[in-house]
This record gives structure tokens, sequence and C-alpha cells, in this order.
């Protein structure tokens, strides 16, 4: 967890409030997607910002702060979402109700 580090300052913007310390050096912002360019932009000027570090949310929502990122010229790192874990896949109903018909009975 990049809060964890002392060394480094930095922008994190979450949905949810962080219940942890958050270091003098770092700059806690609570909001919400959707981001157009502009406020990414707009974002990243305001607070001096000089490398993006984004989660692939693997949707739309990462697409205005990398579009800003681009415009700006600033390098970006990528962080991979966890594998899923493997489960079962149906092609159809049929295929789940015959593999768990009897779990799926009242």
């Amino acid at each position: 967890m990049f809060l964890a580090r002392t060394d480094v300052s930095g922008v994190a913007r979450m949905i949810e409030p962080y219940a942890g310390p958050v270091p003098p050096a770092w700059t806690i912002i609570l909001e919400r997607p959707p981001f157009t360019l502009e406020h990414e932009c707009e974002l990243i000027t305001q607070h001096h910002i000089s490398h993006l570090v984004t989660k692939n949310a693997g949707g739309a929502d990462t697409s205005a702060k990398l579009g800003a990122a681009r415009a700006l010229g600033l390098p970006v790192i990528m962080i991979e979402r966890p594998p899923k874990p493997p489960v079962p896949t149906y092609a159809n109903v049929g295929e789940l109700i015959t593999a768990h018909g009897a779990m799926l009975l009242p």
C-alpha cells in the first residue's frame, strides 16, 4: 500500500474513506466516478502529479484519467487485477440444472 510509505508523497482518490493513518505528505480525495477528461487534467495539474498509478479496474472508469495522463505526458503504472478464483461455468441453464439440480430445488 502506497500510503504506508513515508518516503513519497501522493494523491489517493477513493470512494470510501481510508481507515488507516494518512502520512502528512499525502492527500486523500473522496470522489465517485465517472470523471471527465477535463476534470482529470485539472486534478493532475492542480496537485502537480508526476506519475499516475492506477489499478486495472477492467472498465471504462479509468479512460478519463488515462487520457489525461497521455495528454499531459505522465508515465502510467498499471497494477493488474488479481486473478479470479476458478469456478464452474455453464453454457446454459440446462447444464446448470444437470450439474446442481438437487441443490437448486427447495
